[in-house]
């Protein structure tokens, strides 16, 4: 039975990378042809697209009343693309010049970080409140992101699709993801139930990681084409999604409990990094020596849940 579970975890992931890959490159492909702002690609499709796999785990997870995953793995992933995602695509290809397009990208960054620590000194838990707060706060982000002017700074190799693949791409890629985060969750709970190890704890390290591989994958491609921008994008994106979206959007299907002992570290630390990473941006310091530094961290966030 255990190694069924390792199998549905393995699979599980193995189908969130692939499937996060081919949402993300139908995404773009859908961006060149219909001349969307690239901008618009690097933080919403690919930073929002790569989150996919959180989202539909995180729901899983609801639905199978593992509520502490889905919490776990929004803070995990968070966590992940900051101390991990972006010091593996710096260590490749670090960046020297200035980002230009992270203005309203930063002050939510840094605001939704708090979101759910506040949560739980004012209600113990994320609730119904908290999930409209983040669908307005989705709104304002995206009729801001409206008002800006084109900033045509992010380049890259897009796949040039026909309509019809690009739509293909996207439904069996958006298939994957819901079977691959079906299969993780279950694999996850039951590992979990057999070492005798808390869901928050599986939340917040292997699924967080697993469903952070469309990230790493894009960070990875992108370093080596050396667009770093489009790294820095990702990962705003992303951590805004999971924050707004993804646990705002459980928040508003179903209250669940947040506990100190098992996300204090992470509540706190979220907001912080968020800070770190936006100075380090506006002081044009996202080199080498600050991936390292993020790595550090990361390992330390790690060795807190042994």
């Amino acid at each position: 039975m255990e190694m069924m579970n390792i199998m549905f975890v393995t699979l599980g992931i193995v189908l969130l990378y692939y499937g996060g890959e081919w949402v993300l490159t139908s995404s773009l492909s859908f961006a060149e042809k219909f001349s969307v702002p690239k901008v618009f690609s690097a933080v919403v499709l690919i930073g929002f697209g790569t989150s996919m796999p959180e989202f539909f785990v995180s729901f899983s997870a609801v639905i199978d009343k593992a509520s502490s995953i889905a919490v776990g793995n929004v803070l995990g992933s968070n966590m992940a693309n900051i101390l991990l995602v972006m010091p593996i695509g710096l260590l490749l290809s670090p960046i020297y010049q200035k980002v230009k397009f992270v203005g309203y990208e930063s002050i939510f960054l840094i605001i939704s970080g708090f979101f759910p620590l506040v949560a739980f000194y004012m209600f113990g838990l994320v609730n119904f409140l908290f999930g409209l707060v983040c669908v307005i706060g989705l709104f304002v982000y995206f009729y801001l992101t409206s008002l800006r002017p084109n900033i045509d700074e992010i380049d890259g190799e897009v796949e040039n699709m026909t309509s019809f693949k690009i739509s293909l791409f996207f439904i069996f890629g958006l298939l994957m993801l819901v079977v691959g985060s079906y299969l993780l969750v279950q694999g996850a709970i039951g590992i979990a139930t057999y070492l005798g190890i808390s869901n928050a704890i599986i939340g917040v390290s292997v699924v967080a990681v697993g469903t952070s591989l469309p990230e790493i994958s894009t960070a990875i491609a992108s370093a080596r084409k050396g667009h770093g921008s489009m790294i820095v994008g990702n990962v705003l994106g992303s951590n805004i999604f999971n924050i707004l979206v993804v646990l705002g959007g459980v928040a508003l299907y179903e209250n669940i409990l947040i506990t100190w002992e098992d996300f204090s570290v992470s509540m706190i630390l979220i907001p912080i990094i968020s800070i770190l990473f936006v100075v380090a941006i506006y002081f044009n310091k996202l080199n080498r020596l600050f991936a390292i530094l993020c790595l550090l961290i990361y390992i330390f966030y790690i060795y807190s849940w042994l």
